[in-house]
């Protein structure tokens, strides 16, 4: 977990690892601690569905990953 500096704690990034791998759902917020985006890993790659906030909180964008590689909406649907 990362800190803003001199926002009293709160949080900038959270990171998810076990034993040294960035495994589970990484996040990032806006110094107003609303979430910023959220990216699923698996094994140290990006794997799911990727989502980026407004400030105001609505998703602006959204990326799906496999094993690490970009695809599209339909490939990762027939795919997971």
């Amino acid at each position: 977990v990362d800190y803003w500096p001199g926002r009293d704690q709160i949080v900038k990034r959270i990171v998810t690892y076990d034993h040294g791998i960035v495994d589970g759902v990484s996040k990032a917020f806006y110094a107003s601690g609303k979430l910023k985006w959220e990216r699923p890993f698996k094994s140290n790659k990006a794997h799911g569905v990727e989502q980026h906030y407004t400030p105001a909180g609505t998703v602006e964008k959204m990326r799906c990953w496999l094993e690490g590689e970009e695809v599209t909406k339909d490939v990762y649907e027939k795919m997971k």
